[in-house]
């Protein structure tokens, strides 16, 4: 868990997003650059939201939860990486619905590993998925079709 994790990351998030713009997928050029606008508009909601918040980590409070990853700063509501993870699984299954499922999958596992290493609470990554579900669409059926 401690390694599927980062896979919600920004490193990981922002240079899958480069690549797809640099590859260009499938002659589809909006794949890359719709991930970058969903990624970063969705972002900047996550941030606000964790300074208006102020949520303590779980780890902090709970004296019986084991952090397995060094320790995290930063406030735990909503989940970025949750945020991340199923921004940019939502856009790929858009572009490539056969695909979908392990997409979808691999955010989940990685929104998981977020409650399993002891940084977020269920709700966190709740509301993490229901920003990256908001923004994937609304960028990719109202902005980008």
């Amino acid at each position: 868990m401690s390694y599927i994790t980062h896979l919600g990351g920004a490193v990981v998030s922002i240079t899958l997003c480069l690549i797809l713009v640099a590859i260009n997928p499938a002659g589809n050029k909006l794949v890359g650059w719709e991930s970058l606008l969903v990624l970063s508009s969705s972002h900047v909601i996550v941030h606000v939201l964790k300074r208006v918040s102020n949520r303590p980590r779980p780890y902090r409070v709970i004296e019986e939860i084991t952090n397995y990853i060094i320790p995290v700063e930063g406030y735990s509501f909503p989940s970025g990486h949750s945020t991340a993870a199923f921004s940019l699984a939502l856009v790929l299954s858009f572009h490539f619905p056969a695909f979908s499922l392990l997409f979808t999958t691999l955010a989940t596992i990685v929104s998981v590993s977020r409650i399993y290493l002891g940084v977020h609470y269920p709700s966190d990554v709740f509301f993490g998925i229901l920003i990256a579900i908001v923004f994937s669409f609304g960028t990719h059926h109202f902005i980008i079709l």
